[in-house]
């Protein structure tokens, strides 16, 4: 099984792993940040695996449907007919539901569903609320780079219908009262409360800046620094 990444650094990596009856371990790794990720040298690399395990030992040869990863099957195919290529279930599954939310009828949906997650999983008060009326289940929440996972939110979504139908039908939504209303409404008679609130929330929250300092420091010792 091979894939390549990307770390913090934007170095190329490739992965290679060998799955078997006993599991699936890891096999070799190999940077590949100044070359070219043609099919030629991808087929190469797998090639170099091939002969480490055993060509006998080897059933199939699994990658994502990338253009590159096309020509390293054609290759394969080729050079090693008893060897076959296979495309990752999960990368086309992925792709195909990304399609499939790309149109309007879904879009829609999927959008409606991202957004009252957020809005739950935003305000402690109604997270709080949510977890009362599911018995403490969750919402699966939307990730960034697997498409298929805004369709587990809505699915998650669907099974626990009833439970929100009732959260928001319910006295208790309607008496809660959000940190923005509040304020609106009666941060103005209490000037104290108010002052103290602005100075609490004007500290910083994050450690994204010391984060940047890091990847500066990550520049200082780097070949063209040196030279410089």
């Amino acid at each position: 099984m091979m894939d390549s990444w990307s770390d913090r650094k934007r170095r190329s990596i490739m992965n290679l792993c060998v799955n078997s009856k006993m599991g699936t371990i890891f096999l070799s790794s190999k940077e590949c940040s100044g070359e070219a990720h043609t099919s030629q040298q991808i087929y190469e690399y797998v090639e170099s695996c091939i002969q480490q395990v055993g060509p006998e030992n080897v059933v199939q040869v699994v990658t994502d449907n990338v253009t590159n990863n096309m020509g390293v099957a054609k290759l394969l195919k080729e050079k090693r007919p008893s060897i076959f290529w296979t495309s990752c279930v999960t990368h086309t599954i992925n792709l195909m539901l990304e399609g499939i939310g790309k149109l309007p009828r879904f879009k829609k949906i999927l959008d409606q569903a991202k957004k009252l997650t957020i809005f739950i999983y935003a305000h402690h008060k109604t997270l709080a609320m949510m977890r009362s009326y599911t018995n403490k289940r969750e919402i699966i929440r939307s990730g960034v780079t697997r498409f298929a996972s805004a369709f587990l939110t809505l699915q998650s979504l669907s099974e626990k219908k009833e439970q929100l139908r009732h959260m928001f039908s319910s006295n208790e939504w309607e008496e809660c009262k959000f940190s923005a209303s509040w304020w609106g409404l009666f941060g103005g008679t209490t000037p104290r409360l108010t002052k103290i609130a602005m100075r609490i929330l004007s500290l910083t929250s994050s450690s994204s800046g010391c984060e940047r300092n890091w990847s500066t420091f990550e520049g200082v010792h780097t070949k063209k620094r040196n030279r410089l």
